[in-house]
């Protein structure tokens, strides 16, 4: 599988505030004009014109328009370890190209040329690590919870006890958790489900395997237990995910 896959791009220009949604995928919310507030369960932030705004998959926001305010967006999904998805935002005023190919990315996605979007995102994601690494570097993980990571990231597929991931990194199992949701802000457990269904997403979209196998590729043995835990997450079977338009492959809310 790719280690980025592309989700879907566009745009929005509105006085109107945007009703409370999630992406399965990381977001790139880039402020071309005015000012917003995205309200985000304890983590609210505002953000101008000029700044590019990191939204974590799966993770609920509503975007609140101080005025009119004029976005761009990208939606995809990466391997571990391929782009940072934690959330926060940049200042990329000073960048010369991460507006125009944020704004060329929405324009391909328009015209349905996913092939020529899968080729600008990774240097998008690129030119935006690299720039961020020139502001203030980027967050050290410890040797041990890294190694787990690639541990999960390859394992993942099998079944994996927490107590064997910790004690394979000289960790007690209730250190490894307290450390691992610290700087991954998930429990392992929830880390590895969401490693599956990103995988499974994948394989949805781009396989011919039927249910049954993508749920083996993916940890699950039982099929009928991999769909209800794909229902539980999606809000849809994996059947009926894979029919859905690429626009549609996010779980929406409604605001209250």
């Amino acid at each position: 599988m790719p280690e980025v896959e592309f989700s879907y791009a566009g745009f929005h220009a509105s006085t109107r505030s945007t009703p409370l949604h999630r992406h399965n995928g990381t977001e790139l919310v880039y402020i071309v004009e005015g000012e917003c507030e995205n309200r985000i369960p304890f983590r609210d932030r505002k953000v101008a014109a000029g700044e590019l705004l990191i939204i974590p998959p799966e993770l609920e926001h509503r975007q609140i328009d101080l005025g009119f305010v004029r976005t761009f967006y990208v939606v995809f999904e990466a391997k571990p370890g391929v782009f940072r998805n934690d959330l926060r935002s940049i200042d990329v005023r000073s960048d010369r190209f991460i507006r125009s190919w944020m704004e060329q990315l929405v324009l391909l996605y328009q015209e349905q040329a996913l092939d020529q979007c899968r080729l600008l995102l990774p240097a998008l994601l690129a030119r935006i690590t690299r720039l961020e690494g020139s502001i203030d570097g980027t967050a050290e993980i410890p040797a041990g919870l890294a190694a787990a990571i690639r541990f999960i990231t390859y394992h993942f597929h099998r079944e994996l006890a927490i107590r064997e991931i910790a004690a394979s990194n000289g960790m007690s199992p209730s250190y490894f958790n307290a450390l691992f949701h610290k700087h991954m802000q998930v429990s392992p457990a929830e880390y590895i489900k969401k490693l599956r269904m990103g995988h499974a997403r994948q394989l949805l979209r781009n396989s011919r395997l039927t249910i049954s196998e993508i749920g083996e590729q993916c940890g699950y043995r039982n099929a009928y237990y991999f769909c209800r835990i794909f229902r539980k997450v999606h809000g849809c079977t994996p059947g009926e995910y894979r029919a859905l338009p690429r626009r549609e492959y996010d779980v929406k809310f409604l605001a209250p």
